[in-house]
């Protein structure tokens, strides 16, 4: 369920049963989870369909799922043996992005009318104690005030928040279609922090719009997906890219600048040249991005390229030493049910070496 914070309209839309707590309780006496050893991935939580988003708990004894294709928040535990997850929200519209400020869950999510039209809100709120969401930023209201990309307005989307992380007090939200990075300060105010280029790769460089996405922009939007914060202080962005290969951008939090891009590094030597879905750092400065199209987490580490194949791999979360995956292969289904989704946590074993 979602309900607007009373500082905009009051709405409440959808409806699910109450939930007792959905706050993060206090850091626990539990032993630290170790990394796993070996070349295989180990499952860590099973019962999901679409974990899209990943976020860490206190001490870093849980991990949090965003589940959207089923309408759900999850937690999973990651200290002992046991798979299970335990539902934290549900009937939420499509919420892909979750987050962790303290011991309180903030979600990034979109709602509407007709699932198939456009969204009429999108948000970034906060999770309350009885199973809700309670909007604090409406960040379609501010995409149709500004619009970062300086696009033409239309009938699609042009806000779709799909990711967000606890930054400095604040937030650093990821904003697909707005095709930008928006800073939340600690006092509330959403503000551009960046505003990321169009490709102008072929075929998106077609004056005539061939391959193009954008009508009449010339070049292909470059649609971020995920970010994180890497041990040098930098923000770490990856995107889907439309037509062309996927994108890593490494930014500057303070100024908003793109001070390196890392996209033919990353993928170039992949025959598939991936769209990419999220991103984690690693403590040593590892970059590992993710694509369920590719079935593939690429690691770039020390300028060498790796990667460890895994189907569905969606969402990425570096936590106390260990990567954890989230697969959706629900994500690169063309068609009949969705299959099963799961979370795991993925060895630096299972990392082979590419070579262009």
């Amino acid at each position: 369920m979602l309900v607007r914070h009373p500082i905009l309209r009051t709405v409440a839309v959808l409806s699910g049963a109450a939930l007792a707590l959905v706050t993060a309780g206090p850091a626990q006496a539990k032993p630290r989870p170790a990394p796993p050893s070996g070349t295989a991935p180990v499952l860590v939580a099973d019962g999901v369909v679409s974990p899209l988003h990943l976020a860490a708990g206190p001490g870093g004894h849980e991990i949090y799922i965003a589940d959207p294709f089923t309408g759900r928040l999850l937690r999973a535990d990651v200290t002992d043996s046991s798979t299970g997850t335990v539902t934290i929200a549900e009937d939420l519209t499509f919420a892909p992005g979750l987050t962790l400020q303290g011991n309180t869950v903030h979600v990034v999510g979109s709602e509407g009318d007709d699932p198939e039209g456009p969204a009429t809100l999108t948000y970034l709120g906060r999770l309350t104690r009885d199973g809700t969401i309670s909007v604090a930023h409406d960040l379609l209201e501010f995409e149709l005030d500004n619009n970062p990309d300086g696009q033409p307005l239309n009938e699609d989307a042009q806000s779709n928040p799909y990711d967000v992380l606890a930054y400095k007090g604040g937030f650093i939200v990821v904003d697909a279609a707005a095709n930008a990075l928006l800073r939340v300060s600690a006092s509330g105010r959403v503000s551009v922090l960046t505003v990321f280029p169009l490709d102008l790769q072929a075929p998106c460089d077609d004056p005539d719009g061939a391959g193009d996405n954008n009508g009449d922009v010339v070049g292909c939007d470059p649609v971020p997906t995920g970010v994180a914060l890497g041990p040098d202080g930098y923000l770490y962005v990856s995107g889907l890219g439309a037509f062309v290969r996927g994108h890593v951008w490494k930014v500057d939090p303070r100024t908003g600048e793109i001070v390196a891009t890392l996209t033919a590094t990353l993928t170039a030597t992949h025959p598939d040249a991936p769209p990419l879905t999220d991103i984690a750092v690693g403590d040593d400065g590892a970059i590992y991005a993710a694509s369920p199209f590719a079935g593939a987490v690429f690691r770039l580490r020390n300028g060498q390229l790796s990667v460890a194949e895994l189907e569905g791999a969606a969402s990425l979360l570096w936590s106390r030493g260990t990567l954890y995956v989230g697969a959706a292969p629900a994500v690169a289904a063309e068609d009949g049910p969705p299959p099963p989704g799961a979370v795991y946590a993925v060895p630096a074993g299972a990392f082979q070496p590419l070579t262009p």
